[in-house]
């Protein structure tokens, strides 16, 4: 059998109207949009290079071999100054990063943000202290020491402590990868770890010197034994 429905005139009209209503403020909004077109584009151009401002002020990463770099060149500004600081880290607690997303649940920035914290012990001349939190404060990409501590040794005169140093790190979008640092002690720009053919700080480096020196060296100081005479024959 067949059968027939009639839907009523009504109900297909109200749905129609629904539907323009809908695509009629969809419409309005875009014209609304178009009529500010350049003051949008001039905005969003502005945000984009603000953001690059703030991002670039962060380095890409924070890697231990890097911040090991960075408490060598702490050590190296101290050694340079007139008066012998002599601060030297002694121990290096590096912490696991800690990586979140920039953004929120309506906007993705392609960014995410890292924090490390790593604490270092230290020993150090008072002099010492004030140089190395100012050269802390100064440095160019973005860290803090939060914590401190200092005690007086009575037998050395000197301050021994710990600092804990907060790192910030920005990765992501178009951001490069922080350049590989290989540490090695033979390998310094200076001559503060052992390395006898770089440059001292201090004058060129008298410590590297061949075989051939070293024989000469150790010839130094003893006199030549005397010529004997040729017996005289009968």
């Amino acid at each position: 059998p067949w059968y027939f429905i009639i839907k009523p005139k009504n109900t297909s009209t109200d749905e129609l109207k629904a539907d323009n209503k809908v695509k009629q403020e969809r419409y309005d909004y875009l014209v609304e949009l178009n009529a500010h077109r350049d003051e949008y584009i001039k905005e969003t151009e502005k945000y984009e290079k603000d953001t690059k401002k703030i991002v670039d002020k962060y380095p890409a990463d924070v890697k231990p071999e890097n911040f090991a770099q960075y408490l060598l060149n702490i050590e190296m500004y101290e050694a340079s100054l007139e008066q012998p600081n002599e601060f030297i880290f002694y121990t290096i607690a590096f912490g696991d990063n800690a990586i979140s997303a920039v953004g929120s649940d309506e906007v993705t920035t392609g960014y995410s943000a890292i924090t490390n914290e790593s604490v270092v012990g230290y020993t150090c001349f008072y002099p010492g202290v004030k140089d190395v939190l100012a050269y802390l404060a100064d440095y160019k990409d973005p860290m803090t020491y939060r914590g401190f501590t200092c005690s007086f040794d009575d037998e050395t005169g000197q301050l021994k402590g710990e600092l804990i140093i907060d790192q910030y790190a920005i990765q992501g979008g178009d951001k490069e990868e922080l350049p590989k640092v290989k540490i090695n002690p033979d390998l310094d720009e200076w001559e503060l770890r052992g390395n006898p053919d770089a440059e001292s700080i201090f004058g060129n480096s008298a410590l590297s010197f061949d075989a051939e020196d070293a024989d000469e060296a150790e010839g130094e100081g003893e006199e030549e034994p005397a010529e004997e005479e040729p017996a005289e024959e009968d």
